[in-house]
């Protein structure tokens, strides 16, 4: 996220929450979730930001506009598996 600068940006407390707000609400509305019940434990979360939305985009333009805010931001989940060890970066890779 942020050109890979996620980590520094969880680092700060207001973003780290806005992070985890913007991903309990995205995994709350998506049918994904019946996979963690049946034991999915790792979710993959893009979240896509946008500068200038244009066209189909434009109404998040009008939202960012009314708040104040540079870009909007639009989360898409990619997937759901069920990992064995979470730890390992060649595994989270696959």
């Amino acid at each position: 996220m942020d050109q890979d600068c996620g980590f520094a940006l969880a680092d700060n407390a207001a973003h780290l929450d806005a992070m985890t707000q913007i991903a309990s609400n995205s995994l709350a509305d998506s049918p994904l979730t019946t996979q963690i019940d049946t034991g999915a434990n790792f979710m993959l979360l893009t979240i896509l930001r946008g500068k200038w939305p244009l066209g189909s985009k434009s109404k998040f333009k009008i939202i960012a506009d009314r708040v104040k805010a540079d870009h909007t931001y639009l989360a898409r989940i990619c997937g759901a598996a069920k990992l064995g060890n979470l730890d390992d970066e060649e595994l989270l890779k696959q």
